[in-house]
């Protein structure tokens, strides 16, 4: 894998191992959502879209035995908050395995709450290719279009100056 460039098709964001990618296989619409211990973590689609949560040691991740992790699709559920946020806490979902740094792994239901992006009128896609830039006018529909993959240079490539700089390029 490339650690810099978008995750495979077929693999959600984050996830590394063969049974991450053998179930995002079989159900594209599921997303594999991780955090750890004490940080925040934004949950789209909120309580609605949670299919499965566990909470333990990341090393092991999915057993559940004492002394290594839980399920807690259920406080998963209860604990988010309205802007779809969700705390990582031991107060909230306990000490399954402790003196070890704990890990929420959560399969959410893509679909649920997304909208559909189209972007409206003529669309002119502004590309790299081998270098150089190109222009090419595209359907509004175009499915690549209709979801928004950060990369490295996602915030340096839009901003105001970048436009105009890639506009007075493809222009020549």
């Amino acid at each position: 894998l490339d650690p810099d460039g978008p995750p495979p098709s077929d693999m959600p964001a984050g996830s590394t191992s063969e049974a991450d990618r053998t179930f995002a296989q079989a159900d594209p619409q599921t997303s594999l959502l991780q955090a750890s211990e004490g940080s925040l973590l934004w949950v789209p689609g909120g309580s609605d879209s949670v299919k499965l949560a566990w909470y333990g040691d990341a090393k092991r991740p999915w057993q559940v035995k004492e002394g290594i992790g839980r399920m807690v699709t259920d406080e998963v559920k209860a604990n988010i908050l309205s802007n779809n946020m969700l705390g990582i806490f031991m107060s909230t979902f306990g000490d399954p395995c402790p003196r070890i740094r704990k890990k929420l792994f959560l399969l959410v239901d893509s679909a649920v709450g997304s909208e559909e992006l189209f972007c409206p009128g003529v669309v002119v896609w502004i590309h790299r290719l081998h270098g150089s830039l190109r222009a090419a006018t595209v359907p509004c529909d175009l499915k690549s279009l209709r979801r928004i993959r950060c990369d490295r240079r996602f915030v340096e490539d839009h901003s105001k100056l970048a436009y105009h700089r890639a506009l007075l390029t493809v222009r020549a």
